[in-house]
């Protein structure tokens, strides 16, 4: 038990009843760096194109 001493969260947060708390953070982190969605990502070909700059 000397070496869980130092780090007294980390069995708390890997806990299987944490299975929540990681879907909800997984699913913010996916909104922050998705904000148009994964879809929309892929259909405007992954970059941060303006709409107007194709014509």
């Amino acid at each position: 038990m000397l070496a869980n001493a130092g780090l007294p969260l980390l069995p708390g947060l890997l806990h299987p009843d944490r299975w929540l708390l990681w879907l909800g953070l997984l699913f913010i982190a996916s909104v922050y760096f998705f904000p148009t969605g994964v879809v929309g990502r892929l259909r405007n070909g992954g970059g941060d194109k303006s709409t107007g700059a194709s014509h």
